[in-house]
């Protein structure tokens, strides 16, 4: 009725009625029209007043809330929605500069293909560039993520919670961090090369006044004879700072929350995930600048036969540099004398040395003689200063080789050295660290916090060389209580381990068994699985994580005191207990799913240790044990408690078992 209502006012029946009376349909219509509107507007008043009385409803709840915070809880919520703040900003910062660096170098250079002379080859663009447009995309939703988060102002949500969410996402940076190196070098080489035209652009750039002015700031100081590049390198390093930022921003907001806040866990999971992709990349970021320097020398040697520098993945790069009529090329395993062909080279190789057991000597005159069994290397310096200056460089190589260590080997190499009980398969360092740490076992931020970095170094050094002090903590500060320091020295003596405890090899299943548990939810599966995963560790790591994993117990057991329960703990021991051999930004960010494992093993301990349900769950289908010294499953029953102590069955052939592994 109300649409032929207003139809029949537009029609030209009624623009003709000169009376303008209206039919009785359409004043029934109107009629309606006017019932319905009546009845909305009602509604519409009832509706503000339910509005007005939930929003007096929501200020009185928040300003109770907020009265019952106190003048401390009051000023902490005000500084971590400050900083929360200040992470928004920052994010919105980083998307203009993702955005600078599309828009004003990625795209520029795409266009200059539909001109004669393109800024560089297309196959340059994804060794420059890499995934950066992908990054772009992801931050602009992060952003609206963020931006969402004040939506509940001034209680925020868990802001570490959202980060956890996102991990899986950050795996997108993967692909940059790898790239990262081959970015920088291939922009200095596109940028040197001459009548370069990545020259001109940079330059260009840099006269259009679009670049960001603090960067631009920044990266005066690294400038070199190219304008702009800097500048331009600068601005690609940018994605690789951001996980610090991050890590930053979130254990500020941290700070202002109470141990005992709901909000806590997911903002210390958060934090350690985000300083584990900051190791991550420093890692990779040293790896990949080590092994260009590698290949960058050996591009400039030349020899009869092929030369491979890369056949040793732990071969570090020290120095190159002029001996006399010689050039130097010194690794951490081994010494190349060449020959210079001209003076930048190439250099023809003349000996080749390795270090192990190798001796340097030097006479008092301008000699220097380096043997290593039937190889033997003579030099002659042009001075003292010179002479002195490398035999120290070669001697400390020797020196770090030689070393007996006890950091940075495998565990059947430190229990061969004297002193060590081989038969409870627990090196020394870590029942001495765990018997002076069980007194500390209440102490607030035990594991968490780290002790004088001064003198944690001293210890190992301590360790390595053998030192009569090594494990006498009164010795360093009889004066301190230590216990920080000695946390510290055993957390870094399992981080430091080739191979983890929990094993290179079985970490896909470690990974696999916590998954399917998250899925299922079925805890006895899941610490069946866990138990024969055990099994097959070798001899050495099962017992030394027994002995770990059961202190780690009765620590998380003073949680309400010492403020380590034992997902904290999980957090700090996770990634030292378990990690893969080959890291990448995918198993990085996936280390909340190891540090929920490592909770499962602090947690179920005596289930998971005890000696009658290993044996019950000893699957031979399961796959031998994992080569080693031996493996668990041929442990002869030796049980490690969490004391340190250890006994074994008084059977020859028990006995005999071990001393052979």
């Amino acid at each position: 009725p109300a649409i032929s209502f207003f139809n029949s006012l537009s029609s030209p029946e009624f623009k003709g009625n000169a009376s303008g009376v209206l039919s009785p349909d359409s004043v029934e219509a109107l009629t309606n029209i006017s019932e319905i509107t009546s009845t909305f507007l009602g509604a519409q008043r009832k509706m503000d007043k339910i509005v007005l009385v939930q929003r007096f409803v929501r200020s009185r709840m928040v300003r109770q809330r907020y009265v019952a915070l106190g003048d401390d809880g009051r000023k902490k919520l005000g500084l971590r929605n400050k900083r929360a703040l200040e992470m928004l900003q920052s994010e919105r910062r980083y998307v203009q500069l993702l955005e600078h660096l599309v828009k004003d170098f990625l795209e520029p250079v795409r266009q200059s293909f539909s001109t004669p002379k393109p800024i560089m080859e297309i196959q340059d663009i994804p060794c420059l560039f890499a995934n950066i447009e992908d990054i772009l995309v992801f931050h602009r939703e992060t952003s609206g993520i963020f931006e969402s988060i004040f939506d509940n102002f001034p209680y925020l949500p868990s802001v570490g919670r959202v980060f956890l969410d996102l991990r899986e996402k950050f795996t997108i940076y993967g692909v940059y961090v790898e790239n990262f190196k081959n970015a920088v070098d291939s922009a200095a080489r596109l940028a040197s090369a001459k009548a370069s035209p990545l020259a001109v652009f940079l330059k260009q750039t840099l006269e259009r006044e679009v670049c960001d002015p603090y960067l631009l700031e920044t990266s005066r100081e690294n400038e070199s004879g190219v304008p702009g590049l800097a500048y331009f390198c600068a601005l690609l390093r940018t994605p690789l700072d951001r996980f610090k930022q991050y890590a930053d921003s979130l254990e500020s907001m941290m700070e202002c929350l109470a141990p005992n806040d709901s909000q806590y866990t997911d903002f210390s999971s958060a934090v350690a995930l985000m300083k584990q992709s900051v190791a991550f990349v420093g890692k990779r970021l040293a790896t990949a600048d080590n092994r260009a320097r590698i290949m960058d020398a050996q591009r400039r040697m030349t020899s009869q036969g092929p030369i491979n520098l890369l056949d040793n993945k732990k071969r570090i790069f020290i120095r190159e540099g002029h001996f006399g009529k010689d050039h130097l090329f010194l690794f951490s395993d081994s010494l190349i004398q060449t020959k210079p062909v001209s003076k930048t080279g190439p250099f023809e190789i003349k000996e080749r040395v390795p270090l192990n057991n190798a001796q340097v000597r030097s006479n008092g005159d301008l000699k220097l003689d380096l043997n290593s069994g039937a190889l033997h290397c003579s030099l002659v310096a042009k001075t003292t200063a010179q002479r002195d200056e490398w035999t120290a460089l070669i001697s400390g190589a020797i020196e770090e080789l030689r070393m007996n260590r006890v950091f940075g080997v495998p565990l059947e190499t430190v229990l061969q050295r004297p002193g060590e009980d081989v038969e409870s398969g627990v090196p020394s360092i870590v029942t001495k660290c765990i018997e002076f740490l069980k007194p500390s076992a209440d102490v607030v931020g035990i594991f968490r916090l780290s002790g004088t970095k001064t003198v944690v170094d001293q210890m190992v050094k301590d360790y390595d060389e053998g030192s009569p002090h090594a494990g006498d903590f009164a010795h360093y500060d009889a004066n301190e209580a230590m216990h920080n320091e000695a946390s510290s020295l055993l957390k870094q003596f399992v981080r430091e381990l080739p191979d983890p405890l929990m094993n290179y090899a079985l970490y896909k299943d470690w990974i696999d068994v916590q998954k399917e548990y998250l899925l299922k939810k079925d805890q006895q599966q899941q610490l069946r699985s866990i138990r024969r995963l055990l099994l097959r560790l070798p001899r050495p790591n099962f017992c030394t994580l027994k002995t770990l994993v059961g202190f780690l117990a009765e620590v998380a057991k003073h949680g309400a005191v010492n403020m380590m329960n034992a997902r904290n703990i999980a957090i700090v021991f996770g990634p030292n207990l378990l990690r893969p051999e080959v890291e990448t930004m995918e198993s990085t960010l996936s280390q909340p799913v190891v540090n929920d494992l490592v909770r499962s093993l602090i947690l179920k301990f005596d289930e998971l240790f005890d000696q009658s349900l290993l044996d019950a769950d000893e699957d031979p289908s399961e796959g031998d044990p994992i080569p080693a010294a031996a493996s668990a499953a041929e442990k002869g029953k030796i049980a490690v408690n969490i004391d340190g102590d250890s006994s074994s069955p008084a059977s020859s052939s028990s006995s005999s078992s071990s001393s052979s592994s």
